[in-house]
């Protein structure tokens, strides 16, 4: 079967039975093709079946929400905390990926829990808006709103000392790179996994990692890129913070990629642009796995575990 999908051989045996269970479902070619509504229910009925076999008994949540100031939307966020969070708990704002099209807090909550109880800090995961139907920067709205209202009310949450930083996947780590960049006064820390932080650049990896094999592919990242913009330009700043002119003083950075993902040399641009303006940041390699190896993390355990592992070193530097 292996070779039926010409799996890449640096695959891992986990890898290669994740993407060769998902192909029999579905090509990512396919993807465009399908209604997006139709798609966000299959997923959302996977993770429903995923949420109840998962039990974090060691965490307390409540779900809040945040008014978007610029039209009133309210945004839902869930907030984690352990019952043995550490004093003056860090608090880490989260942005699910999912091509800014699928996925929601549901979909990452056992990533989120599992960081959450690992490093005995708080976790707030935000709900923000998906494309095509809310175009940017609406969603960049949302995403701003929401680490605005935990940095004015870290008092409430945890302590008024708490340090904030903010996380992400793909396109969850597209949005915490951008808060990065906005609220560098007041965040401590960054956590970016497999972002993307650059929308117009093609990037040798891309012709590399382009078969259905590697799940994200550069067609469907155009896909997705689509039901992200319109007509703006991908270089502004503030959809490709790699472009941003002024680097200085950003918070520290870890930066988690996937060894087989067209979205890598992403990863080595953003990490070489943070080191060349002199700020803190760490670049760590899974290899032999895929991009989305993290909210599969219950089925790519040892990807998973590995990026948590280095994130769990991460915080005891905070």
């Amino acid at each position: 079967m292996s070779e039926q999908f010409d799996l890449d051989e640096r695959m891992t045996e986990e890898t290669k039975n994740f993407v060769t269970s998902s192909l029999k479902v579905y090509k990512p070619s396919d993807v465009p093709k399908i209604d997006v509504k139709l798609s966000r229910q299959v997923r959302a009925a996977n993770t429903e079946r995923l949420l109840k076999t998962l039990n974090f008994d060691n965490l307390n949540s409540r779900e809040v929400f945040v008014k978007n100031e610029d039209d009133d939307h309210q945004i839902p966020i869930s907030i984690y905390v352990p019952k043995d969070v550490k004093s003056d708990s860090a608090i880490t704002v989260f942005y699910h990926g999912g091509g800014w099209t699928f996925n929601s807090r549901d979909s990452h909550y056992f990533a989120v829990a599992t960081l959450a109880t690992l490093t005995k800090t708080i976790w707030v995961s935000v709900e923000y808006r998906l494309g095509p139907e809310h175009k940017f920067p609406q969603q960049i709205s949302d995403c701003l709103y929401a680490l605005k209202w935990v940095i004015e009310n870290k008092g409430e949450l945890g302590s008024p000392n708490a340090k904030i930083g903010v996380s992400g996947d793909s396109a969850g780590g597209h949005f915490a790179a951008i808060m990065a960049h906005e609220f560098k006064q007041s965040l401590t820390y960054q956590v970016l996994i497999y972002p993307c932080v650059d929308l117009i650049t093609i990037y040798d990896s891309y012709n590399q990692f382009s078969s259905d094999s590697y799940i994200l592919t550069p067609d469907l990242i155009k896909f997705f890129i689509g039901n992200l913009l319109d007509d703006a330009d991908l270089t502004i700043p503030r959809a490709s913070p790699l472009f941003n002119e002024d680097f200085s003083n950003l918070p520290k950075c870890l930066i988690i990629c996937a060894e087989l993902d067209p979205l890598v040399d992403q990863s080595h641009a953003y990490e070489k642009k943070l080191s060349e303006n002199s700020i803190e940041c760490s670049l760590k390699k899974v290899n032999g796995t895929i991009h989305g190896f993290f909210h599969n993390g219950h089925v790519l355990k040892n990807a998973f575990n590995e990026a948590v592992q280095h994130i769990g070193e991460f915080f005891q530097t905070i």
